[in-house]
């Protein structure tokens, strides 16, 4: 794990953002996390883990989130998603009250991967953009289940 400012690989506008609102202290907790499965310098796998803020206010202080799975093309339906979540489980086991997963619902690989790992759906939602602008939206959960 390595903690500063991204460099290298990892210094995309994207993760610099990320820092940024972790070092602000934004999240409920010390837990963001980035797993990145990479082959030399070439990243073939990314997932995020948030901790609650003001993006998914249906979140407690206890919860984490994972999301921002990305798999490079030529990469996927290698295990690479799979194992990323394995680690994510493995890090915070016991400590976190839910772990929440996003996903499109039109997103079927996605929706087979994360049920293999025994998550339900917990309800439908839609994302906000206050004035247009989709950085400063939230995901609010607008049909439980």
């Amino acid at each position: 794990m390595r903690h500063g400012r991204p460099t290298g690989l990892f210094a995309s506008r994207v993760n610099q953002a990320w820092w940024l609102i972790d070092k602000a202290a934004l999240f409920a907790r010390r837990d963001f996390t980035v797993v990145a499965v990479c082959r030399g310098d070439l990243l073939l796998h990314r997932l995020v883990v948030t901790p609650k803020w003001y993006r998914f206010p249906f979140m407690n202080e206890r919860d984490l989130q994972m999301g921002q799975l990305w798999t490079r093309h030529g990469a996927r339906g290698q295990g690479y998603a799979r194992m990323a979540i394995e680690a994510v489980h493995a890090r915070f086991a016991g400590q976190y009250e839910s772990m929440w997963y996003l996903v499109d619902e039109n997103n079927l690989a996605s929706r087979r991967l994360i049920g293999r790992f025994g998550y339900s759906e917990a309800g439908r939602g839609e994302r906000t953009a206050p004035f247009g602008l989709g950085a400063l939206g939230r995901f609010v959960i607008t049909r439980p289940s």
